[in-house]
């Protein structure tokens, strides 16, 4: 049998599981409170149209009709599913997971496939310069020219560059223009001539010239894990800058026991699908899918919301928000500004000055109000290590959920039995709303008791 066929058995295999998943959860699930509303008025106008056509007294039936609104009442199951939530919420606050509403907690239960942007939650998000590859010029006139064109960048690549330069004391050339194209790289006149930093697919898209020694060296680097950088100056590439993002060390061992916890872990990456198949061989991740824009993870989160799977996108929920929105649930990750050795030469102290005052009155001054900004349904703070003990919490809370499910179930039931007179020819028993009610509370009661200890357990 060959690898394609193989393929494709695995795939129909685990889209086959993913249907079953989905049709248990579903069954699993309590009757909407609505639903079990309606279902209790008419049962009651059933079982009271069958009582007053044999001829029972108009009392009696009155009776007979709030003994069973009150015996089949759904109220005692989920006064203890929002105790339960409260609880649940509350315990994993203190783990550094903070859902924003119950609404959030019931998304989390459905959840699960994990994606995930690379930097910031895979990687370190703080690249620096691993290999430089020249191509006609020396390594430093080659970085030379990036820090040139990088000046202004904001992307944490653009800065990488800047402050090799910065650190190796090297010559910068006067900006023309510059423009910065997202998920693609950077343009700038310089000294009457276009310099471009950016990726292979972009400079080939502006008739770049890229020899075969530097597409065969993008190949080996992005297989490697590295992230290649390549540098134009007019219509021909001069060589490539090769950055390392390192791996966050707590990263595969918070992968492993997501998947233990039955957590698919997926990432979503604009670098080049080499690179983000190097990434999933090192993390074990159960996907990865490189050469995205925002577009492209829009279009691979509908695909996998479409194989019956609870989706949760997992970043920063400031950027590309469109991403967010296009999941089952959006989990926020607050950034954590990295301990960078950034070392200044004393001709640039004054720009650098400049820059952090800038920095300063941007973060001092109101944020734009974005039409699009995603409100988090979950927060944390610790990277996906934070998602273990909240995804602990939940899978217990679904447990107690389904005891809690059969004894109401089952309380109902018997109640519902007692009040419609099935005893009534035997011991001529009728089951009064008064009896109903202590029942009702009896039950609510035990709910309530069972569900806090066993969470908080």
């Amino acid at each position: 049998m060959n690898t394609k066929k193989k393929k494709e058995i695995g795939d129909a295999g685990q889209a086959s599981e993913s249907r079953l998943n989905y049709l248990a959860e579903k069954i699993s699930r309590p009757i909407a409170w609505k639903t079990w509303w309606f279902l209790d008025l008419i049962l009651t106008a059933g079982i009271s149209a069958y009582w007053w056509q044999i001829g029972l007294a108009e009392e009696r039936l009155v009776t007979l009709c709030l003994s069973l609104l009150i015996a089949a009442s759904p109220a005692p199951l989920y006064l203890s599913m929002a105790a339960l939530a409260w609880r649940c919420r509350s315990l994993a606050a203190k783990e550094g997971a903070h859902f924003n509403s119950a609404e959030a907690l019931r998304k989390f239960m459905r959840i699960d496939t994990l994606a995930v942007n690379k930097n910031g939650i895979i990687t370190m998000g703080n690249p620096y310069i691993a290999e430089l590859v020249p191509e006609g010029i020396s390594k430093n006139a080659l970085l030379s020219l990036a820090a040139s064109a990088e000046q202004e960048a904001t992307h944490p690549i653009g800065r990488a560059i800047w402050y090799e330069a910065e650190k190796r004391a090297l010559r910068l050339s006067r900006l023309a223009a510059c423009h910065e194209i997202p998920h693609a790289g950077v343009e700038a006149i310089m000294n009457n001539t276009t310099v471009r930093v950016g990726t292979l697919a972009w400079l080939k898209k502006q008739k770049v010239s890229v020899s075969a020694t530097l597409a065969t060296k993008n190949d080996q680097l992005a297989t490697r894990g590295k992230i290649p950088v390549f540098v134009s100056n007019g219509k021909y590439a001069r060589g490539i800058i090769a950055l390392q993002d390192d791996i966050i060390p707590d990263t595969i061992s918070a992968i492993h026991r997501l998947q233990r916890l039955g957590m698919k872990v997926i990432m979503l990456t604009n670098e080049s699908s080499r690179t983000a198949a190097a990434v999933e061989r090192v993390t074990d991740l159960d996907g990865a899918v490189g050469g995205l824009d925002s577009l492209g993870k829009v279009r691979e989160l509908q695909l996998l919301r479409a194989k019956n799977a609870g989706v949760a996108m997992l970043g920063d929920t400031n950027k590309e928000p469109e991403i967010f929105l296009a999941a089952d649930m959006s989990i926020h990750l607050l950034p954590v500004q990295p301990q960078a050795n950034r070392r200044i030469s004393k001709r640039r102290i004054e720009t650098a000055e400049m820059e952090e005052a800038a920095e300063k009155a941007l973060a001092e001054a109101p944020p734009p109000v974005d039409p699009k900004t995603v409100k988090a349904d979950l927060v944390i703070s610790e990277g996906m290590l934070s998602l273990f003990p909240a995804l602990k919490l939940v899978q217990k809370l679904k447990r107690i959920e389904r005891q809690n499910l059969a004894l109401a179930y089952g309380a109902a039931a018997v109640m519902t039995l007692l009040a419609a007179g099935v005893l009534v020819n035997i011991n001529g028993f009728w089951l009064s709303p008064w009896q109903a009610l202590g029942g009702f509370c009896g039950t609510a009661l035990v709910l309530l008791c069972v569900a806090i200890m066993r969470i908080s357990s």
